[in-house]
């Protein structure tokens, strides 16, 4: 009977797969893949082609009718015994303990914090909140940002089939004055003592290549103005490559009560995190997620991580985030100057742990795994 191994699948150019996954499969699998396209290292090779058809009748029976033909396949490819066949085998052992492998648990603890998720698969609007879960779109930025149901007129963004990081995905085609946005309200869990939350979503596009000139806010959470009582996340506009950072704003009035000249105003007085280099692309989805702590303490003890990929990018702490909101005027504004991809937005109504974030870049399935 085949044993269980550990599979390390990455490209010739020795760059592991994405989120450096590391899977069960059995011990079918060459162990060297010289001068292909596909890496493994493994325990020793199957003995006999007795062994190997036990293996593939394990794998195929746990991987279901989608993993048939490739077991087929494989099976062929080591009777035959050709040498350079032999990485397409590695491909093939890799796709069956993906498909095969039983499926991680759901972590409880993300399906009790997630208080709204749109994936935009079933069009524009949400599909779990307990909130308006309409997506509204309203001519520009201007007050009131009252808006109408549904995406703007103009054809400016549209649902993308399939071309989302699961299923479909909100397409961002120029920089357009019109708004969309959710409405905050229930979705966007908020207290006025001892706030914590957090917000996930997903985005692919080149910001060097695809954005044009000036600021890009993805997203821009606030019932105001980008630097009173807001978060944002946002591409720089002069820096190259383009910065990408993280706004959590108390109300000015308490950050910043004398209105100085925000760009005159030094690095460190500035409630931001910065990332020089993000890894945003063409070629692959980004995770995005930011999460908050300890706001509307009355302290200085507020904290606001910013995480790439499951990966922590910087904190800023230290601050007095006092976010005076009325929850009803909040929004959540998708966008604006984008263009790209976005998918998969969800906000937690309590700050992820570094472990937790990690879980959400990794969880099969997405955000939609996590509730009903």
């Amino acid at each position: 009977m085949a044993t269980n191994i550990l599979v390390l699948v990455g490209l010739a150019t020795r760059r592991p797969c994405r989120g450096d996954q590391v899977f069960e499969a059995s011990e079918l699998c060459h162990p060297y893949a010289e001068q292909e396209s596909w890496i493994a290292k493994t325990q020793p090779q199957p003995k006999s082609e007795a062994t190997v058809r036990t293996a593939f009748s394990v794998a195929r029976q746990a991987g279901g009718t989608f993993a048939q033909p490739f077991a087929r396949a494989a099976l062929d490819v080591w009777q035959n015994r050709r040498r350079l066949m032999k990485p397409i085998l590695c491909l093939v052992m890799f796709t069956l303990a993906v498909a095969g492998a039983p499926a991680a648990p759901i972590p409880t603890s993300l399906q009790e914090a997630l208080t709204f998720h749109a994936s935009f698969d079933h069009g524009p609007d949400a599909d779990f909140g307990p909130g308006d879960r309409r997506l509204f779109s309203a001519p520009s930025m201007k007050h009131p940002r009252t808006g109408t149901p549904g995406l703007p007129t103009n054809g400016a963004v549209s649902i993308a089939k399939g071309e989302g990081r699961f299923g479909d995905a909100l397409r961002f085609h120029r920089k357009t004055p019109e708004l969309v946005f959710f409405q905050g309200e229930r979705n966007f869990s908020y207290a006025k003592l001892n706030w914590s939350g957090a917000v996930s979503f997903w985005l692919r596009l080149d910001p060097d290549t695809d954005l044009e000139a000036g600021f890009c806010d993805p997203l821009q959470i606030t019932p105001r103005e980008w630097n009173d009582g807001a978060f944002w996340v946002d591409f720089s506009k002069d820096e190259r490559p383009r910065h990408f950072r993280l706004g959590a704003f108390a109300d000015r009035e308490v950050w910043d009560p004398n209105k100085r000249d925000y760009d005159a105003l030094p690095a460190s007085e500035r409630p931001v995190v910065t990332v020089t280099r993000p890894p945003f692309s063409r070629d692959h989805w980004t995770h995005v997620v930011f999460t908050f702590a300890n706001f509307n303490t009355g302290k200085k003890d507020g904290t606001a991580t910013l995480y790439l990929d499951g990966k922590a990018q910087g904190t800023m702490s230290g601050w007095r985030n006092t976010v005076s909101w009325e929850p009803s005027e909040v929004i959540a504004m998708l966008g604006i100057s984008y263009t790209g991809l976005l998918d998969e937005l969800a906000f937690f109504n309590r700050a992820l742990t570094a472990a937790e974030v990690r879980q959400l870049f990794a969880v099969p399935g997405g955000v939609a795994t996590l509730h009903p």
